[in-house]
């Protein structure tokens, strides 16, 4: 079994590309990034400029200001006692993920898809970002530097569950055989119907979970 996640605002309380920007001066040039209308691809790449000639070491260690949900490790810990393949899918940055995980949560065995930062090898200086290729549209596709759908569908199980809060996380439960999203009013209700089930947050997705069993 395996259980394909969200990150930002699912996860944490704050987009983590935001925490990372403020500790080196660039949170409102980020912010005017994300609020834009260009695809998220780009944004990732502008975003990417901004950090260029940043030591990785000092993103990682800023990430580590980020506020995690509570219930996150009670949620993480249910999924592997139940069997689960932890899986991270997100629109940002991988290293960081992978310092968030380790230092912040003590956690290490998760499987990360997400946009990978460039650094140059002598120094570690970021110099760019590497966008995933593999794409399966959506009538509402933002064209995003990891395809969540794509990741999904590549990587899927017998029984694959799904959780996020966002437009671009909908993509994950049409692959998904269950699927919860976190309702914080960052989906159209329109679309909410592409969900198994709506919850307010974590602590209440473990509810859910408990009462999956081990159905596949």
């Amino acid at each position: 079994m395996k259980a394909f996640i969200d990150l930002d605002l699912t996860i944490t309380s704050e987009r983590t590309a935001f925490v990372i920007s403020r500790s080196f001066g660039l949170e409102e040039k980020t912010r005017q990034i994300l609020l834009s209308r260009e695809d998220e691809y780009i944004k990732s790449i502008k975003i990417s400029n901004l950090l260029s000639g940043i030591d990785l070491r000092g993103i990682n260690k800023a990430v580590l200001n980020t506020k995690i949900f509570d219930c996150t490790e009670k949620l993480l810990n249910l999924l592997k006692e139940k069997g689960f393949e932890i899986n991270i899918v997100s629109l940002a940055y991988k290293q960081p993920i992978q310092a968030l995980f380790k230092y912040k949560l003590n956690i290490s065995n998760v499987n990360i898809f997400a946009p990978e930062l460039v650094v140059e090898r002598e120094n570690s200086k970021v110099i760019g970002v590497k966008i995933s290729i593999g794409k399966i549209e959506t009538p509402w596709c933002l064209n995003c530097p990891v395809c969540k759908r794509y990741i999904v569908r590549r990587n899927k199980d017998e029984f694959t569950l799904a959780i996020g809060d966002s437009i671009v996380d909908l993509c994950m439960f049409l692959e998904a055989d269950k699927s919860i999203l976190i309702d914080n009013g960052n989906v159209p209700c329109f679309l909410k119907n592409k969900a198994t089930y709506a919850v307010k947050d974590l602590c209440s997705a473990i509810r859910i979970i408990e009462n999956l069993g081990d159905k596949k």
